[in-house]
């Protein structure tokens, strides 16, 4: 290519002019380059080439849209495996204190664990905080060996004890 050449003005100052436009035999070297790069034939006609060049154009914006638009997609999905991911432990979480394998308070903590984790150890975990029937008499401190609590009562039911008799073994036990 031709670059821009320099010309000192009669006032001193450099300016700068363009090349001179390219000679006529680099034309058809250039439209015959064009031709071979969108494997058209020597003799196709320069609308014919113009119509290539602008169908390639098209094309190209159009993969350029799809390749935004698959970015966006991609986006959207990672989002919606980000938010699955979340709800997946939350319902972890909440069946690990359902079955009373996790305490409210360590829930925190739980969750710094992945889903994945969390997943393999609950089966397994033992139970903390028994879930079930437990009345809050059960709670109460033992008031002596001269009362039966709400769970010696419960002892008894079970197993068709008398409450006197197992009163009386309180009592003996307790000495």
């Amino acid at each position: 290519m031709n670059d821009p050449e320099e010309t000192v003005t009669t006032d001193g100052t450099n300016q700068e002019t363009l090349p001179p436009p390219p000679a006529e035999e680099e034309k058809p070297q250039l439209l015959t380059e064009i031709r071979e790069m969108l494997e058209l034939n020597e003799n196709a006609e320069d609308n014919v080439v113009l119509l290539a060049l602008k169908n390639l154009i098209e094309r190209a914006g159009a993969a350029e849209k799809t390749d935004e638009e698959l970015s966006q997609v991609r986006a959207e999905l990672e989002s919606a495996r980000m938010k699955e991911a979340e709800r997946r432990m939350n319902d972890l979480l909440d069946q690990g204190v359902r079955e009373g394998k996790i305490t409210p308070s360590t829930r925190a903590w739980w969750a710094k664990l992945s889903p994945e984790q969390l997943e393999k150890h609950l089966p397994d975990a033992p139970v903390i905080i028994p879930q079930g029937n437990a009345a809050r008499a059960t709670l109460r401190q033992d008031s002596g060996p001269d009362v039966l609590t709400a769970e010696d009562q419960a002892v008894c039911r079970r197993f068709g004890i008398p409450e006197e008799k197992f009163l009386e073994a309180k009592k003996r036990n307790n000495r």
